[in-house]
């Protein structure tokens, strides 16, 4: 994908999950990204095709951030963290109208993108429970394959049942930050509920 593609990719990403899918139409995305519709077409078919582009190239660079942090982290809980905060960052922007009317209109796009979120996070969330057992971080009895299907499934429980919550009330990404805390204090050892604690004083992390 060029750069130039990308970046409009990117805007258009932005546009949706602020306003919605289905208040923009192809005009307003085009007026907003002070582009032609000919010139728009020249990149997507339709929008539901527009819609796909967005959603893969949005799961690819998470996959590329996620990766980036395994890398350049200090330890698992400090990954879990630094991918924590950024996952908190994307909701608080994200507009709920966003997900109502992917599952309501694209049932299509969204069974796929639930079906990579859970295929990326399922590998990264296991590749994590690893690494802290093996460094002493995480309890040596868990269970790796069931503690990461516990993780997703709550994820995956909240977007799809969030007509229980009062979004109003109770926010994603609110929810999301009780997951989190739900989930470390769960599985860290007491090496890794110290290290928690010493990371939470060092910086302003969201798990407190």
């Amino acid at each position: 994908m060029q750069t130039e593609e990308l970046t409009t990719l990117l805007k258009i990403k932005e546009l949706l999950q602020r306003y919605g899918i289905r208040s923009m139409t192809m005009d307003d995305i085009a007026r907003h990204l002070s582009i032609s519709k000919k010139t728009l077409y020249e990149i997507v078919d339709n929008k539901e095709d527009l819609i796909k582009q967005v959603l893969v190239m949005d799961l690819e660079e998470r996959g590329r951030f996620v990766e980036e942090v395994h890398q350049t982290s200090e330890d698992a809980i400090d990954a879990l963290l630094r991918i924590s905060d950024r996952v908190y960052a994307d909701l608080k922007k994200l507009n709920p109208a966003f997900m109502y009317d992917l599952e309501k209109y694209y049932r299509q796009l969204f069974a796929m993108m639930k079906e990579m979120e859970w295929a990326s996070i399922s590998t990264w969330t296991e590749r994590n429970l690893r690494s802290g057992i093996e460094a002493g971080l995480y309890r040596p009895d868990l269970n790796v394959d069931a503690v990461s299907r516990i993780y997703l499934t709550i994820i995956e429980g909240i977007v799809l049942n969030h007509e229980r919550f009062d979004l109003d009330h109770y926010p994603l990404a609110e929810l999301y930050l009780e997951v989190i805390r739900y989930h470390v204090r769960g599985i860290a050892s007491p090496k890794g509920i110290e290290l928690l604690s010493s990371y939470i004083n060092q910086r302003k992390t969201l798990i407190r």
